[in-house]
């Protein structure tokens, strides 16, 4: 996966491919390659990426990005036959300024139902006082953010 460093990959739903990132190339990266393989990897991100997971559904492909990791990005994913995997293009989900990940583990998943939960971490001297939960955050997203005219 890369001799520089190959960041812990996860399954697709159906267990036929890999994501991981990995700085091979100098730049954190988000790449896909079918499992147990041999076939060559498929760089994903377009622009770096790190802490890919796969939507449950294994149609859709998440990772961080950006100058902090502060995007969360989304790539649409189609697996025919559980060999043949068609891309769309990276883009943005949503952003979240002042979220700073200065370290490649993956602090959010998605989880059976489809919701996607998040740890933001706060400074090592600051205690954790609270937690927030968001339930039914793609609903609440589509609410804010229409897609339709």
């Amino acid at each position: 996966m890369g001799s520089s460093g190959a960041y812990p990959p996860t399954f697709s739903p159906v267990g036929t491919w890999l994501a991981y990132a990995s700085d091979h190339t100098g730049q954190h990266e988000i790449y896909v390659r079918p499992f147990p393989g041999p076939d060559p990897e498929i760089r994903i991100s377009t622009n770096g990426g790190t802490s890919p997971v796969w939507g449950r559904d294994g149609q859709a492909l998440l990772y961080r990005a950006g100058e902090l990791y502060e995007r969360m990005m989304i790539v649409e994913v189609t697996v025919t036959g559980g060999e043949t995997l068609d891309l769309g293009t990276p883009s943005v989900l949503f952003e979240a300024p002042g979220v700073v990940w200065t370290s490649p583990v993956r602090a959010y998943d998605i989880t059976p139902d489809g919701d996607l939960v998040m740890i933001k971490f706060s400074e090592p001297a600051e205690p954790v006082t609270q937690i927030e939960v968001v339930l039914k955050w793609f609903d609440e997203l589509k609410r804010l953010v229409p897609t339709e005219p």
